[in-house]
């Protein structure tokens, strides 16, 4: 006996599958891992850990700093908004 035959798939991984399928995604792409993406580019566009926080659903920021790293994107955002602030269009 298989372990899939003891633990069938979820509706929600039933519907990953198809979605995953229709998008061309490789079969091993889970549905976190589109989660940590989301993150790791609103981290890059220079969004806050709260505005992060907002759109993946996590309570801590603590889980944030695991998806999100610090790069060149991010510094370049903070940069930018830092400049915007400081010539008031913030």
């Amino acid at each position: 006996m298989a372990l899939s035959d003891l633990d069938p798939p979820s509706p929600v991984a039933e519907r990953h599958a198809r979605l995953r399928a229709l998008a061309g995604l490789p079969a091993d792409i889970q549905v976190r891992d589109l989660r940590r993406t989301a993150a790791t580019e609103l981290g890059a566009v220079g969004a806050t850990d709260d505005e992060i926080r907002a759109v993946t659903g996590h309570k801590s920021r603590g889980v944030v700093a695991v998806y999100v790293r610090p790069d060149d994107r991010m510094a370049r955002a903070a940069q930018e908004k830092r400049r915007r602030a400081r010539d008031g269009q913030e």
